[in-house]
């Protein structure tokens, strides 16, 4: 979604926009994953990301279009330098750990609308399931979304008048999550992965690239 948005509009625009459709669509995982969030990880991480994702968003506030495009760029060509070289091993940290990862992703989320995969580096190295992964990360990133969201308010972030957009983006991304998971079960999902990670390239490189050439 943020890849796309970009095309189109302003960063200013389009990264809380961003930052409202991923926490509405993390709601009902939350609800139907909360059993199987490892709570020891995520309490050290809310401490942290509070006041990260509120400096994050005081920093998008005051930072001018072109420096965000800059760093979002940085941030999608650093996502897809770490799917290659650290997507099975991780970093190992201790559960206490994580408040610091809370701070680093509330920053970085605040600032280019995203952070899982930073928090992915920290978690892939905890060793946990793949269910407890995936509620862990989905709890985690939902209340970065929420606080970056009421920082992003207070700080006059987030026009008001795009919300109701943002609702019905929400709405219509349902039906192509339910096909995408249908259609990803009869795909090869290493080639899927690859063409999304190809994507995310263009796009950061046409950022950083974009920045430089000026």
């Amino acid at each position: 979604t943020s890849a796309t948005l970009s095309f189109f509009l302003s960063p200013k625009l389009y990264l809380p926009m961003v930052a409202f459709i991923i926490l509405m669509t993390n709601v009902m995982r939350c609800a139907l994953m909360w059993r199987r969030v490892q709570w020891s990880i995520f309490r050290p991480y809310l401490i942290g990301t509070l006041p990260g994702a509120l400096l994050g968003a005081f920093a998008f506030r005051v930072l001018p279009d072109d420096i965000l495009k800059l760093l979002f760029g940085i941030f999608l060509l650093t996502y897809v330098l770490f799917s290659c070289l650290w997507r099975s091993s991780g970093v190992q940290t201790a559960p206490s750990g994580f408040a610091a990862v809370g701070v680093a992703t509330g920053v970085q989320s605040g600032i280019v609308g995203s952070a899982g995969s930073l928090m992915s580096i920290f978690l892939l190295g905890s060793g946990l399931s793949a269910p407890v992964f995936a509620a862990t990360m989905v709890f985690t990133q939902t209340v970065t979304h929420t606080a970056k969201l009421f920082s992003y308010l207070y700080f006059d972030g987030l026009p008001l008048h795009v919300i109701p957009i943002c609702l019905l983006i929400s709405l219509w991304k349902l039906p192509p999550i339910w096909i995408g998971r249908k259609v990803s079960e009869r795909i090869d999902r290493d080639r899927f992965r690859r063409l999304i990670l190809v994507l995310l390239f263009v796009v950061g490189v046409r950022f950083v690239f974009g920045y430089f050439a000026k």
